[in-house]
């Protein structure tokens, strides 16, 4: 049916169609939106609704900030959470046909197959964790988590210094406990293998110091950015996240530590209830910005307390158990060494009675008790394999390499690192 036909239609009446009666019809049609307009109006209407939105998010801001009736932080976080629902409303992904998720899955499977670089792959440095891992994934949220002493804090700042100097891959590394200097003094000590304990007491050598300086490039260079702001709420690190992903192109988030940061809406329930809200809300960054987030957390006490094993668990993690759920890698960082076993009899036992976490303890169990060695524990992986590798720890350098894997047997690494047949 068109204006022709309706016409046509119309003068076969006794009424007639008059001149008038025509133009009135054409004046119709021309009015009327055509199918072939329909996504561009659609998107007119989604537009002027979304600033709709900001018009009253602006003025319940502005009456907040009239009203002074609560502390400024307090009405900008409100602000920053009126502004962030209204993008998340424009940002939320439509429904997808199978056809195309099909067809992105084959060319992902496709470049694996060929050896190709993914986009959703970051390899994290260290070899035998990338073979069980396969490195960190788009839109994954990873929980590095151990007791406190453990070295989780350099272990997370090793992985981000590999991964955008040698990677080169963009890193926005979030410090909730340690100020920006003293993660930049570690990475130092790390990069140049000197003893950190030697630049606190500054007795530091003009040899130090040269191997100080040639590092300087090394790390100046890399794509790196650090934030040290303390007590940092989840709508602060979207916020900055989003920027990071955006204007740097930054891959991956690392938050240190889970538990100190403040949830979007300050709960009087519990605590449980404010880190589960936390956990929540890193998944969901992770999959909004499709980058992976690694977040370094603290284990309770249970570990320490356990008679015999002190292999740690996924109930450890701390203050909730919706950290294990949300998250889609949990690893652990184990040294056995830190809780001193008097007798090699206790030791075996308390390795028979801790969990199996696969290639973990058949390794070989003598090594995991050594000076030295710490275990990277992959207890939860959504897509993959759990199990154990083992990596060395020079603590004076603040620093964890890959094992070499013919060695199986290493001497005592000196306090510092240096000497260690690793």
């Amino acid at each position: 049916m068109d204006l022709v036909t309706v016409s046509d239609e119309l003068r076969r009446t006794p009424e007639g169609l008059t001149d008038s009666e025509l133009g009135y019809l054409v004046e119709v049609k021309e009015s009327t939106a055509s199918t072939a307009g329909m996504a561009s109006h659609l998107e007119i209407i989604r537009d002027k609704a979304i600033l709709r939105s900001l018009m009253r998010a602006a003025a319940v801001i502005n009456e907040s900030a009239r009203a002074d009736a609560e502390p400024p932080a307090t009405i900008l976080e409100k602000a920053e959470g009126l502004i962030l629902e209204i993008a998340e409303r424009r940002m939320r992904r439509e429904v997808r046909p199978l056809a195309d998720l099909v067809d992105s899955a084959i060319e992902e499977i496709r470049a694996l197959h060929e050896g190709r670089a993914t986009k959703s792959e970051i390899l994290t440095g260290f070899f035998d964790l990338d073979e069980i891992l396969s490195g960190f994934h788009r839109s994954n949220l990873i929980v590095l988590a151990s007791r406190p002493g453990m070295g989780k804090t350099a272990l997370g700042l090793n992985i981000s210094q590999r991964i955008a100097i040698d990677s080169r891959i963009g890193v926005g590394f979030f410090s909730l406990e340690m100020s920006a200097e003293e993660l930049v003094r570690r990475m130092l000590c790390s990069e140049a293998r000197v003893d950190s304990q030697k630049v606190r007491r500054g007795m530091v050598s003009e040899g130090d110091m040269e191997k100080f300086i040639n590092k300087v490039a090394r790390l100046s260079n890399a794509p790196f950015y650090l934030d040290d702001t303390p007590a940092l709420s989840v709508l602060e690190l979207r916020a900055k996240a989003r920027r990071l992903v955006k204007q740097k192109g930054v891959g991956l988030i690392v938050v240190d530590y889970l538990q100190l940061m403040t949830a979007t809406h300050r709960r009087t329930e519990s605590r449980q209830v404010e880190v589960a809200e936390i956990s929540r809300s890193l998944k969901a960054l992770a999959k909004e910005l499709e980058v992976p987030i690694l977040a370094i957390a603290q284990l309770n006490r249970q570990p320490t307390n356990r008679p015999r094993s002190k292999m740690p668990q996924l109930s450890d993690l701390r203050e909730s158990g919706a950290i294990e759920q949300d998250a889609d890698v949990v690893m652990f960082l184990h040294r056995e060494e830190y809780y001193q076993v008097s007798s090699p009899g206790e030791a075996a036992q308390e390795t028979e009675e801790g969990p199996d976490y696969g290639n973990g303890g058949g390794m070989n169990d003598d090594l995991a008790r050594m000076p030295g060695i710490s275990q990277v524990i992959v207890a939860k992986q959504r897509n993959g394999p759990v199990g154990s590798v083992y990596l060395v720890f020079r603590k004076g350098f603040m620093r964890f390499e890959s094992l070499d894997r013919s060695f199986r047997t290493p001497a005592r690494p000196a306090s510092s690192g240096e000497g260690a047949p690793f």
